[in-house]
């Protein structure tokens, strides 16, 4: 899968890079690779309109997925709906960290620092490779923004109106993209 027209967040500068496209393949991050490099053959386009794609969001602190389901539901929803409700109530508490921190400082701390953290876990880390950042090698865990999350931090805290598709280790759980 190659994700073209889209301004990229990393996950490890606070600024978006326009004229990349980001090519995943078995659920990692395969590439990044510059708007002077050719279309791969045989492989799905996806356009981004223009959108900004960043890395998954990680909240290393509290499982905040955890307030939003019930038992039940968490242990027997896909990890998809589990996804989702996390990204919820993430972005929500995210957007009202600006009162200390900038946009830009709060989306690194929620993707690749946050991933640093879990790093640190070692043999515990549930994630042996690299997460929350946009790079060759990284888990595909990928959110594409119908906007631009480091002037308008609260794009991530209407995940149903603002984020038009949602990626986990390469498997698509929501895509809006086609729908406008």
């Amino acid at each position: 899968m190659l994700f073209t027209n889209l301004r990229l967040f990393d996950g490890v500068t606070a600024r978006l890079h326009g004229g990349r496209s980001v090519l995943v393949e078995g659920g990692r991050i395969t590439a990044v690779l510059s708007g002077a490099d050719r279309p791969i053959e045989g492989v799905q386009i996806i356009d981004c309109g223009g959108r900004t794609l960043m890395p998954g969001l990680i909240d290393a602190h509290w499982h905040s997925m955890l307030c939003a389901m019930s038992m039940m539901e968490l242990m027997t929803a896909d990890l998809g709906l589990i996804t989702l409700a996390a990204t919820k109530n993430q972005g929500a508490i995210l957007a009202q960290m600006t009162r200390w921190y900038s946009s830009g400082e709060v989306l690194l701390m929620a993707t690749g620092r946050n991933a640093e953290l879990l790093a640190l876990s070692g043999e515990r880390n549930p994630y042996p490779g690299k997460l929350g950042v946009i790079e060759a090698g990284a888990y595909a865990d990928l959110l594409i923004v119908d906007g631009d999350p480091l002037t308008n931090i609260a794009l991530v805290a209407d995940p149903e109106a603002n984020l038009r598709l949602i990626m986990k280790g390469g498997r698509i759980y929501k895509n809006a993209l086609q729908s406008g």
